[in-house]
């Protein structure tokens, strides 16, 4: 689960309305959608050098006069980062955080034992 030392570059991670994010990383996933409407959201899933989850969220727009927003946390377990992917598309996975938990899935075991939901 851990990424060696040499794969880990330092990466800044934008805010509104609070300090950004800085730190020595990889990305895990990413994942796009777009409205059709000159609008969308892009979602980045990283993993710290420390083993930390940081989730970026920029919801951007084309149209003069709106700007882009970004969000971001940091999360210390994927049962986290599940919930907070969740709670920032408003209760359900947004299609954008989706695509990036399944691509982080691949690079990360902590991230795909929550990419599903195993019932008995």
């Amino acid at each position: 689960m851990t990424t060696a030392a040499q794969d880990n570059t330092e990466i800044i991670v934008k805010r509104d309305g609070d300090r950004d994010l800085e730190f020595q990383g990889v990305l895990l996933g990413s994942g796009a959608m777009k409205n059709g409407t000159g609008r969308g959201t892009d979602v980045s899933i990283y993993r710290t050098a420390a083993g930390r989850y940081v989730m970026a969220v920029r919801a951007w727009t084309q149209w003069q006069g709106e700007h882009d927003s970004h969000r971001a946390t940091v999360c210390d377990t994927p049962e986290e980062v599940l919930a907070w992917l969740r709670q920032d598309a408003g209760g359900a996975l947004g299609p954008a955080s989706k695509e990036a938990l399944e691509e982080a899935a691949g690079a990360d075991t902590g991230l795909a034992a929550v990419l599903t939901e195993r019932i008995g």
